[in-house]
């Protein structure tokens, strides 16, 4: 599909979202929505300031936790840690945008107008002259792992605008808001939002985890990451329960969730273990098959118009980087590896 085509795409998509006078009816306005907000300011109310996520964890709660310990870890040792944290301040920003109605509707908006700022030229530029200055360690990386450069370049403008937008939370505060305050009554009755409310709070549990246990392996204070309101760290937006798939990218003997390279070669060795191999590679390069290519992105992110942003953001960048070497005397030598 070519850029213009994909512009349309997503202009249609708004469309269908919204009409031409407001949002069509869906399955989430039929939740109660003045319940809802009442709810919701109820809540507000009763957690604004400073908490402390050891007077909000239920019993059920630790017992999961400590149920998700592996073997040799101490529990004790866990909970020492939480409470050596102190007090966070709510992210009340991540438990609306889970829980509120019409939040996919709001989501799939948001992600829409991401990718036609990802694919626009003015992005496709500022991409380019990111990847010339990390042109080497993107080598090296997809020599490693077999990812396209472009790829990592369209995923960190559509994650953070390469590393220009500052994250507004600390992932701590993001990480406990959704460990303690999750389960807050707003969904806990509706029958069909149980299921997604226990998978959330998994989740969670594994960030927090994950966390404890960076700090632990690698004497690395946590407490000061920023974060998305999720909880997504760094330029590439690992969440914590995937910072096993960091590793120190710029050779300083540090791993730092919120350094560029180390943040890089996290994204590519996810998306590696994800289904990125030599064939992926050689596709993209190709332009073929963009089914499979963009199933892999819906792994890094579920959402559709995200993923399919991302490739053809990539895809351009490509074209450039191309274009830009059979123009100038520059000496860039061609991106990407052949297929083995």
């Amino acid at each position: 599909m070519s850029a213009d085509g994909f512009r349309k795409s997503l202009c249609l998509a708004g469309l269908l979202l919204f009409g031409a006078a407001g949002p069509l009816h869906t399955e989430e306005n039929d939740l109660d929505g003045e319940a809802y907000e009442a709810s919701w300011l109820r809540l507000m109310d009763a957690r604004r300031g400073p908490q402390n996520l050891m007077d909000l964890m239920a019993a059920s709660d630790w017992l999961e936790m400590k149920a998700s310990l592996k073997s040799g870890e101490s529990f004790d040792d866990l909970k020492a840690w939480i409470e050596s944290q102190g007090v966070f301040e709510p992210v009340f920003k991540a438990l609306r945008s889970y829980t509120a109605p019409r939040r996919k509707t709001v989501s799939n908006v948001a992600n829409h107008a991401n990718a036609r700022k990802t694919i626009s030229d003015e992005a496709i530029e500022k991409q380019y002259d990111w990847f010339v200055r990390h042109r080497v360690h993107l080598e090296e990386m997809a020599e490693r792992t077999r990812v396209n450069p472009e790829i990592l370049a369209a995923i960190c403008y559509a994650e953070t605008r390469l590393s220009q937008y500052r994250l507004p939370h600390l992932a701590v505060d993001a990480v406990f808001t959704l460990n303690g305050l999750l389960e807050n009554g707003i969904l806990s009755n509706e029958e069909s939002q149980r299921g997604r409310i226990k998978r959330l709070k998994r989740l969670a549990r594994a960030s927090l985890l994950s966390l404890w246990r960076f700090e632990r392996d690698h004497d690395f204070a946590v407490r000061r990451i920023r974060s998305s309101w999720a909880g997504a760290v760094g330029p590439m937006q690992l969440m914590p329960f995937n910072f096993h798939y960091l590793s120190d990218g710029d050779g300083d003997g540090i791993i730092d969730p919120e350094n560029m390279l180390d943040s890089l070669t996290g994204a590519a060795s996810f998306l590696n273990a994800k289904g990125w191999g030599a064939r992926q590679n050689w596709l993209f390069r190709q332009n073929l098959n963009d089914a499979e290519l963009v199933g892999i992105l819906l792994k890094y992110n579920s959402s559709t118009p995200y993923a399919e942003g991302v490739l053809e953001a990539a895809k351009r960048l490509r074209e450039l980087i191309l274009k830009k070497e059979s123009e100038s005397a520059s000496g860039l030598k061609p991106v990407g590896t052949s297929q083995e």
